[in-house]
Formats: structure tokens, C-alpha cells, sequence
């Protein structure tokens, strides 16, 4: 199977065939490019833990 990841924006970031390595490797070099463009998203540092969100940053809990 291959998987195409997108931007926020629904462009192509990186085209993988093995999730486990991209999220265990590449994510970090994705994230570092896809943070200067996007910056108003939430790029977690750990994203095995972080939780899923629906908005471009968690709201913050009171």
C-alpha cells in the first residue's frame, strides 16, 4: 500500500510505503518544513501520544 501525506493546504508532503518508519524518521524533517509554512497547526513532538484534534491547535483546558 502506498500512502500519500498531505499539507494542511491537501498538497502532497511525502509519498511512503512503511507509516511506521515515516512517523519513527521522517516525520521530524516533515515537521520542521511543514511548521514555517504552517505555523498556526499543531505539530506535535511526539505524535505516537499526542491526541487527535479536529482544530489547528488543541484548545488549551481551563
Amino acid at each position: 500500500m502506498t500512502l500519500h501525506l498531505l499539507s494542511p493546504a491537501s498538497r502532497p508532503v511525502q509519498i511512503t510505503t512503511d507509516l511506521a518508519h515515516f512517523w519513527a524518521h521522517t516525520y521530524q524533517e516533515v515537521k520542521k518544513d511543514l511548521m514555517g509554512r504552517y505555523p498556526k497547526h499543531y505539530w506535535p513532538r511526539n505524535p505516537h501520544t499526542a491526541q487527535a484534534t479536529a482544530r489547528a491547535k488543541p484548545q488549551k483546558t481551563k
